[in-house]
């Protein structure tokens, strides 16, 4: 299942999922622990086009121009 979810989320293929990629795989998670069954291909109201996505570093000034970073 999770390789399926994988799959499904990594939209552009380079196994690596970004954050909206994240947020498709927590969906497709819920809905499967919800017993729903998972697609065979991902639906296109999921899918998202990364060029209309602004630049990263317009990205952090949207969000106050901080950056998060994990706590140690």
């Amino acid at each position: 299942v999770l390789k399926q979810v994988w799959d499904l989320s990594d939209q552009d293929n380079d196994s690596m999922l970004s954050l909206k990629e994240f947020c498709v795989a927590l969906y497709l998670m819920e809905r499967y622990r919800e017993g729903r069954p998972l697609p065979s291909v991902l639906p296109s109201s999921l899918k998202f086009d990364e060029a209309l996505l602004p630049p990263v570093s317009q990205q952090a000034s949207m969000f106050g121009g901080t950056s998060w970073r994990p706590q140690h």
